[in-house]
């Protein structure tokens, strides 16, 4: 899942969502900024990504089955954890209770 800022409103989304422009400020596709974990985030944005991680598929070995936010698939989840953990103030822990 490749996932997108828009530069307009910050708003996170997959890049399939933006087509043909922002759903929250209609700001053009042309307008958006591509993310990877190595990114900026403050803990709104690390919500927003902890939301859309759990659509990622997991296989029985703890791997995601699709890439997302630069990790490819085939990395341990548990990896995924880690960066949340130490991107977001509350740590993953914080994280599970939201949902």
């Amino acid at each position: 899942m490749k996932m997108v800022r828009c530069c307009s409103c910050g708003w996170i989304e997959p890049e399939d969502n933006f087509t043909p422009d922002c759903p929250v400020c209609h700001h053009p596709k042309a307008g958006v900024e591509n993310l990877t974990y190595d990114s900026d985030f403050d803990d709104r944005d690390v919500e927003a990504l902890w939301s859309w991680f759990a659509n990622v598929p997991i296989n029985d070995q703890d791997e995601i089955m699709e890439d997302f936010l630069g990790w490819n698939a085939g990395t341990d989840r548990f990896e995924i954890w880690h960066w949340f953990d130490a991107h977001y103030f509350g740590g993953v822990h914080a994280l599970l209770e939201q949902d």
